[in-house]
């Protein structure tokens, strides 16, 4: 993910739900969330790709799937971390 480091991600996450009052169900609700639309995503391109739309071919060839994989990825694999400071639990 862009951006910065994991702790000024994680706190930047945490400064925007402050800002809508997001409840400690609602913080943890947003940290679930993110990773699988990306898996899906990566689904729905490899599969269109499959089926011959040249777009979502080019879309993979130049990398966009690896991008979104490493996303879902990078969230999952820091998930404690982000939990700690987002949600304020573990």
């Amino acid at each position: 993910m862009a951006g910065g480091d994991l702790a000024s991600q994680a706190a930047r996450a945490r400064r925007f739900l402050d800002a809508y009052g997001a409840s400690a169900s609602l913080r943890r609700d947003t940290l679930d969330t993110v990773a699988p639309p990306l898996r899906a995503l990566v689904e729905f391109m490899r599969g269109a790709a499959d089926a011959g739309d040249a777009k979502f071919a080019r879309d993979i060839a130049d990398g966009r799937v690896r991008l979104y994989e490493r996303d879902a990825e990078y969230v999952a694999s820091n998930v404690a971390l982000l939990r700690r400071v987002v949600v304020g639990a573990a």
